[in-house]
């Protein structure tokens, strides 16, 4: 929460939540869930990057430097409208001074900055702060609209807008200054910008003002909890790209790390039926032990703010801020050093915990949260990525608790292990723990685990490498000698049934008497199959067919299985509710046929889909890939 410039709030009430987290601080998993952008199709938010930081600093050359060399290329900066147009003119007269040399130099050094709009010219609003003249938004999509045609061209390339910062708050008589207590007129002000900027440059994104989304009225503060659901309910999730919001450790909610607060903006947009990607436009921790705090706590939260806000699905962080400063007003302490560098421009451990942070994961995908399989137990969290344009994938792991402990890598995943690199890049050493197992030792600093890929022909680019990944270290699915996986095989069903038992973790059952006559005792896959015909996920066929003498039961292990037989398997597996519609998803799968309800339950949990002639395909068989994917969706949920 950084105040707008009018507003004072409680600092002692900050900075007593500040040491209280602090001082027994706990960054509790929340095993969030991805998801995925949403943005409209003219959104150019997939091409974002993650890591980001707010600077103030940035028209001196040696701080455009040190953002170059962090590894960060989203910078977040602020412009003032009443900067450019102070008197009310047409764009022929606009003052682009500042902004042409701004943005060309940051195009130089290859950052991309997010634009916070400021500043509204007292002609046009009430207060520089909000809200505006009902009769002056044509203006503002004028001067928008100017803005970007003009940057969002070459050599600028300027995509990324957002319209006064902390626009929740409030504050003046009867709180009427700023536009917290005015969402109808922001989602106004949304329906007239949006449209002008899009007309210039259709892979903008335009975001809400990142709210500060706490210390609300009713605590004593500036902030309108009702700002966000306000500016939705009037209309502006259809006039936006992305959601921002500000997200810091001394918060009046408790949030003790930053997926809770995405959560909880995410809460809100659901109950007002939107669903926007979100951005955390400032996160930020001081490194004052005046607060508790100290470099290297600084330095390793902002690994966790980063790696838990990706974890929670949010599409970009910008760290608040690029320097440390000097402030004469005591409520302004708390922030003053919260910079990546010190006022001098040495750099911090923070700094070079981004560099880090940067060159290991940068902007790669999410895969998922690490559990007890990886060796991720107790007061140990960690999360896996995608490595950023390197093959193989990167887990980040650190300690909750004050002493150091053992992060124990299976043996099946050990090979795998290229190096592991700590918090300011140096390399740690691993040691060898039982069975072939790999013994690291893991403190409140984040270390980072570089993986290779685990097959050859399973690029860590391709879309089916999260799935196929995700079993493979579980055991239920493996390669062959070579290295490969094989996806475009086919799978036998017998080789399902087993991926099915191990996936679901079921004890083996071995039986004296086989229930299939084709499935003898000392078959390979005797035990699995079984074990999934006590579980009730498989039947089998009567005799009579060629090669099927009676009397007895067949199951056909070798032949190969089909996408409604995965979809049937996977269904009873789980034990979910079969979903019986009254008109069919599928054009291929009608209501009363043999694999419809299990289809159209699968469907309905998400794990399987169709071609875009809206068939399903239910007999055709399916590759190794497919049954990964639609396996460990399963599993997942």
């Amino acid at each position: 929460m950084r105040a707008n410039s009018f507003v004072k709030w409680s600092a002692w009430t900050l900075c007593l939540a500040l040491c209280l987290s602090l001082a027994g601080q706990t960054f509790a998993q929340t095993s969030p869930k991805r998801h995925a952008p949403t943005g409209t199709a003219t959104s150019g938010i997939g091409s974002m990057p993650r890591l980001g930081v707010q600077s103030f600093f940035i028209n001196e050359d040696v701080m455009m430097q040190a953002l170059k060399d962090s590894g960060a290329p989203l910078v977040r900066v602020e412009q003032s409208w009443l900067g450019i147009e102070p008197l009310n003119t047409d764009p022929a007269h606009y003052n682009w001074t500042h902004t042409d040399d701004l943005f060309s130099r940051m195009a130089e050094k290859q950052l991309s900055p997010i634009v916070t709009i400021q500043g509204c010219p007292l002609w046009a609003c009430l207060r520089d702060n909000g809200p505006m003249y009902d009769d002056k938004y044509a203006e503002f999509a004028q001067f928008m609209g100017a803005m970007a045609g003009r940057y969002s061209q070459a050599p600028y390339n300027v995509h990324y807008w957002e319209f006064w910062n902390e626009p929740d708050a409030a504050g003046g008589p009867g709180n009427l200054w700023g536009w917290g207590n005015h969402p109808d007129k922001y989602a106004a002000m949304l329906s007239w910008v949006y449209p002008a900027i899009k007309a210039q440059d259709a892979q903008s994104v335009v975001m809400l003002g990142g709210i500060a989304y706490d210390n609300f009225f009713t605590q004593g503060g500036p902030f309108n909890p009702d700002f966000l659901g306000g500016v939705l309910d009037a209309g502006g999730a259809q006039h936006l790209d992305a959601i921002a919001f500000h997200y810091y450790v001394n918060n009046a909610h408790g949030w003790t790390n930053i997926g809770l607060k995405t959560a909880a903006v995410r809460n809100v947009m659901t109950e007002h039926g939107a669903d926007l990607p979100i951005i955390c436009t400032e996160a930020g921790l001081t490194s004052s032990t005046l607060f508790g705090s100290s470099d290297q706590k600084q330095a390793r939260s902002l690994v966790y703010m980063n790696v838990q806000g990706a974890a929670s699905g949010l599409r970009a962080l910008t760290w608040y801020v690029d320097r440390d400063t000097t402030v004469a007003d005591p409520d302004w302490e708390i922030f003053a050093h919260s910079g990546l560098l010190r006022i001098d421009y040495s750099r911090k451990p923070a700094y070079t915990a981004l560099q880090t942070l940067s060159q290991e994961v940068g902007s790669g995908q999410f895969l998922r949260a690490l559990d007890a399989n990886d060796g991720v137990t107790g007061t140990l969290e960690g999360y896996r990525f995608k490595r950023d344009g390197k093959s193989g994938h990167v887990s980040v792991v650190w300690n909750n608790a004050d002493a150091a402990t053992t992060l124990t890598i299976p043996a099946a995943q050990a090979p795998d292990l290229i190096r592991v690199v700590g918090l300011n890049g140096q390399i740690v050493q691993t040691q060898a723990g039982e069975n072939g197992a790999l013994n690291v030792s893991v403190g409140a600093d984040p270390v980072y685990l570089e993986w290779g890929a685990l097959f050859d022909d399973v690029p860590g680019s391709s879309w089916m490498y999260p799935y196929v990944e995700y079993l493979a270290y579980r055991g239920v699915v493996g390669g062959y000698s070579d290295n490969t996986f094989r996806p475009g095989n086919p799978a036998t069903r017998g080789q399902f049934a087993k991926m099915i038992v191990l996936g679901m973790g079921w004890t083996l059952v071995t039986p004296a008497q086989p229930h299939f006559a084709d499935v003898p005792a000392n078959h390979p896959f005797y035990s699995y199959i079984e074990t999934a015909f006590s579980q009730g996920v498989i039947s089998g066929y009567p005799c009579g067919a060629a090669s099927e003498p009676c009397p007895g039961t067949y199951f056909r292990p070798g032949n190969d299985v089909t996408r409604g037989q995965i979809a049937k398997m996977i269904v009873l597996g789980r034990g979910w509710q079969v979903q019986d519609p009254a008109t069919a998803t599928f054009t291929d799968v009608p209501k009363g046929s043999t694999f419809f309800t299990f289809v159209e339950t699968a469907s309905g949990h998400g794990i399987v889909g169709g071609y875009n002639d809206n068939t399903f395909r239910a007999g055709n068989n399916a590759t190794r890939a497919q049954l990964s994917k639609m396996l460990s969706l399963a599993l997942q949920q």
